[in-house]
């Protein structure tokens, strides 16, 4: 299985709990020579892969679905608590998801810097 491949099934994957275990078998690796070879190519390990993806999705949640509780997200995430969700989705972002659903701009316009 090439890295494109993994990667679609990674991410037909997000909703599910995933393992180093689990992804280094479907690449038919050991799990050590599978992150070795992972974080040296993608520059980070498959796990921090897999949780940016599911912030990232939870990002997209958040603004197509204003009502959505963060809790949920967190749930569907595969985070432990609402708060672990925060403090990985702020260190991804820079804000919270509260202050992203509410519209924060990672860059601002030229006319909001006048």
């Amino acid at each position: 299985m090439d890295l494109n491949e993994l990667l679609a099934w990674i991410e037909a994957r997000l909703d599910e709990p995933l393992t180093l275990d689990a992804i280094a078998a479907q690449a038919g690796l050991s799990p050590y020579h599978f992150s070795r070879l992972f974080t040296a190519r993608m520059g980070r390990s498959v796990m921090a892969y897999a949780r940016g993806r599911r912030l990232i999705r939870g990002a997209r949640r958040l603004v197509a679905e204003p009502d959505i509780k963060l809790i949920d997200l967190a749930f569907d995430g595969g985070f432990e608590s609402q708060e672990a969700f925060t403090r990985a989705f702020r260190r991804l972002f820079g804000v919270s998801p509260g202050r992203f659903r509410q519209g924060f701009s990672l860059h601002p316009s030229k006319d909001s810097t006048r």
